[in-house]
């Protein structure tokens, strides 16, 4: 997971992002929710996570765990990802 996820995305980085394929985009807004253990209904981004050293399913996973920066993140990607192609 890119560690610039883990900071609010500044519009240099948004700049950055937007020329990404929707899929990276997608995976990349989607590490965001992983960090904090969700669980994914998806089986390709459940496989995904789970080959990576850093990700630990939680059961007690909710939205509610993400951080205002993680919010944000979240927004400025999943608008990214709408535009992209």
């Amino acid at each position: 997971m890119p560690n610039c996820l883990k900071q609010p995305l500044s519009h240099i980085w948004a700049r950055v992002l937007r020329f990404l394929p929707k899929q990276k985009l997608r995976l990349y807004r989607n590490a965001i929710f992983a960090r904090h253990g969700k669980k994914f209904e998806d089986a390709e981004l459940q496989k995904f996570f789970e080959s990576q050293s850093w990700y630990k399913a939680k059961d007690d996973f909710t939205d509610n765990i993400l951080t205002r920066i993680d919010r944000v993140n979240v927004k400025l990607l999943s608008s990214l990802e709408a535009k992209a192609k």
